[in-house]
């Protein structure tokens, strides 16, 4: 990676979001996006298996407003904190967290590699309240530049201020 990032802080980084993914399954999905991750040496290898098993008994899938699935890497595979995030061709089923048997058709997948359990939360809280927004479409498909989706995923993980949510289709035309 070419970011200098202090080792506590969560990597958003560009290079870690995928636009615009053709993948025809969650599985296939969540591979991309560990690939990514161990690519840029966040996690450790192997962690896309972990986090397919990890699915399969904790489902991802969030009904927000736009729906999205919000894995979750396991504290020891984790090197450093990063968030990788991919915007989907078409959406993908993820089992619905919290209801067994049901299915999300999501537009989003995210995988959160957090090992402080506090800001790995804070992080989940964030993206939950983000995706509950509408404008939140806006981010990826009027500017699906990498720069720019990291950058309002940055403004929302890491301020430890109230989003103004309103602002959230704004920050999408930003230039980074």
């Amino acid at each position: 990676m070419s970011h200098d990032i202090a080792e506590d802080e969560i990597a958003i980084l560009p290079e870690l979001i995928l636009t615009n993914l053709a993948a025809s399954s969650r599985t296939k999905v969540i591979t991309a996006l560990a690939m990514l991750l161990e690519r840029h040496q966040i996690v450790k290898p192997g962690v896309a298996s972990a986090l397919v098993s990890r699915e399969r008994l904790l489902p991802a899938g969030v009904a927000t407003l736009v729906p999205v699935a919000l894995c979750h890497a396991e504290r020891a595979q984790i090197r450093r904190s990063a968030l990788a995030f991919a915007t989907l061709q078409k959406p993908v089923f993820f089992r619905e967290l919290n209801r067994p048997g049901r299915f999300v058709s999501v537009e989003a997948v995210c995988v959160l590699a957090i090992a402080d359990p506090v800001r790995h939360l804070h992080a989940y809280q964030r993206l939950v309240v983000l995706f509950q927004q509408a404008g939140v479409r806006e981010l990826w498909r009027v500017t699906p530049s990498p720069g720019r989706i990291a950058s309002v995923l940055r403004d929302v993980l890491l301020s430890s201020t109230p989003v103004p949510w309103s602002e959230i289709g704004r920050a999408s035309t930003r230039a980074t």
